[in-house]
């Protein structure tokens, strides 16, 4: 079944091993996966098409291909961790709770490894999650 209001859910997964006293995380981020039409629109944002003209045996072909200018490869990048991170709990090394905001997610993805390892590790699992579901469908169909 396909919940048509939910079509992108999102996933919340602990940062760290500490808990609080109920035994939940106590410190998570919520994930979501990038959609694959979000991502045409966003390749086509920052993306040029380039042309390379080639004469083989005699023969004038040209080549189109999809190249993203280096320049524009943060813009990308941040764009996709803005939309993956949906909202944390997290605290900095004095326990002041760190804001959930564009320029902090460019920050941990940027700069904390474990951080960006935890965001990567977990929409790993979403994916190998979906594809197993997609799996089964098409097994049972």
């Amino acid at each position: 079944m396909i919940d048509l209001d939910r079509l992108n859910p999102v996933t919340r997964v602990s940062f760290g091993e500490e808990t609080n006293d109920d035994g939940t995380p106590k410190e998570w981020v919520e994930i979501r996966v990038f959609p694959a039409d979000d991502i045409q629109k966003l390749m086509r944002k920052y993306n040029k098409t380039k042309r390379e003209f080639r004469v083989i045996d005699g023969v004038h072909h040209v080549f189109k291909y999809d190249d993203m200018d280096p320049k524009n490869e943060d813009a990308y990048n941040e764009e996709i961790w803005d939309y993956t991170i949906v909202n944390w709990c997290l605290f900095d090394q004095t326990g002041e709770s760190i804001s959930c905001t564009r320029e902090m997610k460019i920050l941990l993805m940027g700069r904390s490894v474990p951080f960006a390892t935890c965001v990567g590790n977990a929409l790993e699992a979403i994916r190998k999650q979906l594809k197993a579901e997609k799996d089964d469908i098409q097994k049972n169909s």
